[in-house]
């Protein structure tokens, strides 16, 4: 209750930050990105389809994607692809799998828009979702997960440079099935919800489209994402 209490209060957040404007708001803000992103989720929980009790795990994911992003500086939408890799903490088994996804991102002005110093209300809500296998000498795994990401923040930027600090909310649930060459097929059903502290920092020399991205979350997410990007 507590968390679905932060989901509301955050995403709500975002749908009132992204209808405010500012001066200079409306110029052109569309950018494409490609990232890297290494960490973990803790927990997640595996529930068994049979009477079996259910069971947390530490998941090791990678990610390597590329997004698109269109739109004003406030409120952007994006779209995104990646191949991500799926693996139990300690386990040598991985699951290769592809996603997709979009949602909306920006970073609003708090205040004089022209400041050489300006103050920035960052944020981002999306949803993704993700397919994965992997077949062994003795069975066929497969993995379906859907995931809604969120977070907000506040940061400054000052020639170029933009660090900011915030929460991010992460929740997920899909279905993870093991089919053995001789037995019954399984299916677990997966649910998750992550929690963590984010920092941010993007720099761009404002002569030229090309950016630099790093972003590292600590909490029930040990993630950090490393992006380059351009911006026209």
């Amino acid at each position: 209750m507590r968390r679905n209490t932060l989901w509301l209060g955050l995403l709500a957040g975002s749908v009132l930050i992204a209808g405010c404007s500012s001066s200079g708001g409306g110029r052109a803000a569309r950018d494409f990105e490609v990232y890297s992103e290494d960490g973990e989720l803790d927990p997640v929980e595996y529930e068994p389809d049979s009477s079996g009790p259910t069971f947390d795990r530490q998941v090791e994911r990678e990610r390597l994607g590329a997004r698109f992003a269109f739109g004003g500086e406030p409120a952007r939408g994006f779209f995104q692809v990646f191949t991500e890799e799926w693996k139990i903490k300690n386990s040598t088994l991985a699951l290769d799998g592809f996603g997709v996804g979009g949602g909306v991102k920006g970073a609003p002005t708090v205040g004089d828009a022209d400041a050489e110093v300006k103050m920035l209300i960052p944020y981002r809500a999306d949803l993704s979702l993700v397919y994965g296998e992997e077949d062994t000498a003795t069975a066929d795994y497969a993995l379906g997960y859907v995931e809604l990401h969120a977070d907000v923040g506040f940061g400054v930027e000052w020639k170029g440079i933009r660090p900011s600090v915030g929460l991010a909310l992460s929740s997920l649930a899909g279905v993870y099935t093991v089919s053995p060459d001789s037995g019954v097929d399984t299916d677990d059903t997966l649910t998750g919800s992550n929690t963590g502290i984010f920092f941010d920092i993007l720099y761009k020399h404002e002569d030229y489209p090309v950016y630099g991205h790093l972003r590292a979350l600590s909490g029930d997410y040990d993630v950090v994402t490393l992006g380059i990007g351009f911006k026209f």
